[in-house]
């Protein structure tokens, strides 16, 4: 009977597997002129031949994203996932742009950056469409707010990473760019997370309403992850939240052990950054960041084996992260092996520290790091952790700044001396060539170094004088 029945089918639906793999290859080969996402779903709703075919589901759902939202809580309580099992390696956790921390005072000032001033020839929003604009916005935000504390959005979220336990890596706080509000009744362009309204920069409060999400969704995602068995092997945290000490004690985070994630990738808020600080809250806002990435690491220091930190500084007014935190213990990651750091303030002894404390590291990166205080001569303790250290490491050193505003930029192992050729090209290059020396242990901290991180005057600086050096020793056990 069946045989009957596929002898009826017109023959396109006959062609083997095989076959068709062929005829859809320009379209989900990255190769080709003609590979587009696009074109694939195309491609995948033209016909149930080319809907299953395995190349085009992996190419299609190698990333999926779940938002905070009942219709997605819903579609997953009723979706087969293990539809998808085979093929998804990615899930991003986005936010919905709705903030249960507004007021309506809040609401207005953020209409008002928009709304022409009053006796110009029209007004984008009246008062009664900014009053119902609130109240639209304000009961979407109490029913996300609502969905969070049923822990429904929990549950449904474990069932899916249990699903699709092939699942690498996962996304904290990717913004959901395809949510749109047509209607200036409902919404009028007041949404969480975004930097900049029209052409103004967001201010510290607007940031907070984006915080008070990330907390929810931070928390959330960090309990769903814990509570499988298979962690993934890649968290990359990228939510703007507020953390601090009384959220880090909330019995959920308390309990949570991420024991198994082998990479941890740290930029919160790095979406459209700028603006995130203000002079109010700066010492609150860099705290509190630094303190949740300590407790993060706590929770996975036996497993994870990279870690990537940058979380830039606002250019208007200069704020730095600082790591390690200020008033905690430096955490140990014996298994890390690889660090990539960037714009940030190290201090000094606490990082000589977690170096020392890394005792399998293998590669250290670091762009555009400074000194928490300025004081660039204590740049000794970290060269002396990495000069002493068991591993045998890559250095990959990008605007490394020191006295006068100079920057260094260097890549090699360790354990290599390079020859920089003629040692008359100026004491720029003569700081480059000692420091390499340095860290491969053949040289002393000798006078170009003096000058570059000490500040010694330049008309002083002469030859390699070995003897003129007081080492400064680091201890691991800070």
């Amino acid at each position: 009977m069946v045989s009957e029945i596929a002898s009826c089918l017109p023959a396109f639906y006959r062609i083997p597997a095989e076959l068709l793999t062929e005829f859809a290859r320009p379209f989900f080969d990255k190769s080709s002129p003609d590979y587009s996402q696009e074109t694939l779903k195309i491609l995948r709703a033209s016909c149930p031949q080319f809907a299953y075919l395995s190349p085009v589901q992996a190419k299609l759902f190698r990333s999926i994203r779940l938002r905070a939202s009942l219709e997605d809580v819903e579609w997953l309580e009723t979706f087969e996932l293990a539809r998808l099992a085979p093929f998804v390696k990615c899930i991003s956790f986005v936010p919905l742009r709705y903030s249960w921390a507004i007021t309506f005072d809040l609401f207005k000032k953020i209409i008002a950056l928009q709304n022409p001033p009053t006796g110009q020839s029209y007004q984008l929003f009246s008062p009664n469409q900014i009053k119902e604009g609130f109240e639209f916005y304000i009961s979407h935000a109490n029913n996300i707010k609502a969905l969070y504390n049923s822990d429904r959005l929990e549950k449904a979220w474990i069932v899916a990473l249990q699903a699709l336990p092939r699942t690498e890596y996962i996304r904290i706080g990717c913004l959901d760019y395809d949510y749109h509000d047509s209607q200036p009744t409902q919404v009028p362009r007041c949404h969480v997370n975004e930097r900049f309204i029209g052409n103004t920069r967001m201010k510290s409060e607007h940031t907070a309403l984006a915080a008070t999400v990330g907390d929810a969704l931070l928390t959330t995602v960090a309990v769903c992850v814990a509570s499988v068995d298979k962690k993934p092997k890649t968290l990359e945290v990228g939510c703007v939240f507020n953390g601090g000490p009384d959220w880090l004690h909330r019995p959920k985070w308390a309990s949570i052990s991420l024991d198994g994630l082998k990479e941890l990738i740290f930029c919160p808020g790095d979406e459209a950054y700028d603006g995130l600080f203000c002079p109010d809250h700066r010492d609150d806002v860099v705290d509190t960041c630094a303190t949740t990435l300590a407790s993060i690491l706590e929770k996975c220091q036996h497993t994870l084996t990279s870690l990537g930190i940058c979380v830039p500084a606002s250019m208007e007014y200069g704020e730095t992260f600082i790591w390690p935190p200020h008033g905690q213990a430096v955490v140990a990651l014996p298994k890390l092996e690889s660090l990539w750091l960037s714009d940030m303030d190290l201090r000094p002894r606490e990082f000589a520290s977690f170096l020392l404390k890394a005792k399998s590291l293998q590669c250290l990166d670091m762009s555009s790091t400074n000194l928490d205080g300025g004081n660039y001569s204590e740049y000794k303790y970290i060269w002396n952790a990495i000069r002493h250290h068991e591993k045998r490491m890559l250095l990959k050193f990008s605007e490394i700044i020191g006295n006068d505003a100079m920057e260094i930029s260097l890549s090699y192992n360790t354990g290599d001396v390079i020859v920089f050729g003629d040692s008359n090209k100026g004491i720029w290059f003569a700081a480059e060539e000692a420091l390499n020396k340095y860290l491969a242990g053949s040289g002393r901290w000798t006078q170009p170094l003096r000058w570059y991180f000490d500040g010694e005057d330049e008309n002083e600086v002469g030859g390699d004088d070995s003897s003129n050096v007081d080492e400064m020793e680091t201890d691991g056990d800070d």
